[in-house]
């Protein structure tokens, strides 16, 4: 594992930083795909050491595996005061940095995926959708092979701030603050539209009740011709459907080699 901080003269580099995983052996001068890995912890707690089997996983099938850090909301464990667009700057950040980057390791930059879980899992679903972030580093969403949602249910993000119990509303105020204007603009699904490259999306859920914004996500990028593939997982829960990618037998992990290997 080598790490590196992605934002140059950063004043955070533990939060504006990632660990780059390689193969053991590869062919030589072979281009590699990249996973880019992106984790939850609603906005305010976690880090990229939070990966599990999943570093193993996707290096001894070829590929460069990537957990990138991001400044955190204000909680009882750290003094960081991130707000909303912070979280999903840095992340558009570390992505510029690994596209232009990652020649270095031998990485293919035509093949580049995105996964997250939970708050992880929406960063990378808006970073994929809403091409303002990557636009201000000079890249657009092409440079983004595919997506792989984990677990989530804030595709319309201000529905589900309008609906959820008090204790989540709390969390997501915590993150974005209390004007329903910032929840509608943060909405992964407003910037659905084609022509846009946006890439083709992996979603898959743990409870029924997020069904209905997965569903509805995933049919509005069928519409407009991009393709989406829908897993349900609610045979785990939350947190299982994370930790449990690159066990051996576990399904999600080899729908994900399948969704990577169809695009």
């Amino acid at each position: 594992m080598q790490t590196f901080t992605y934002v140059e003269n950063s004043l955070c580099p533990e939060y504006q930083s990632l660990d780059i995983y390689l193969p053991k052996t590869t062919e030589e001068n072979k281009k590699l795909p990249c996973i880019i890995y992106v984790f939850g912890g609603g906005f305010q707690r976690g880090n990229k050491s939070k990966v599990d089997r999943k570093p193993q996983a996707f290096t001894d099938r070829g590929f460069i595996f990537i957990s990138i850090n991001y400044r955190l909301s204000p909680s009882e464990k750290h003094n960081m005061t991130a707000k909303h667009p912070d979280h999903i700057k840095d992340v558009a950040a570390a992505i510029s940095w690994i596209y232009n980057n990652i020649d270095c390791f031998n990485g293919d930059i035509k093949r580049i995926f995105l996964m997250g879980h939970s708050s992880g899992a929406f960063l990378a679903t808006l970073v994929s959708t809403d091409d303002r972030y990557l636009n201000e580093h000079n890249l657009d969403l092409s440079i983004i092979k595919g997506t792989i949602s984990l677990d989530i249910s804030g595709y319309n993000l201000l529905k589900l701030y309008q609906n959820t119990f008090p204790l989540f509303r709390e969390l997501l105020e915590n993150a974005f603050g209390k004007d329903p204007n910032t929840f509608a603009e943060a909405s992964p699904i407003k910037y659905i539209k084609s022509g846009k490259n946006i890439p083709p999306f992996l979603l898959s859920y743990t409870r029924s009740a997020a069904l209905e914004q997965n569903q509805k996500f995933a049919n509005e990028l069928i519409s407009n011709g991009i393709k989406a593939i829908l897993v349900d997982c609610t045979s785990q829960d939350h947190f299982s459907i994370d930790i449990e990618i690159g066990i051996p037998g576990d399904r999600l992990t080899q729908e994900i080699f399948n969704f990577i290997e169809s695009i």
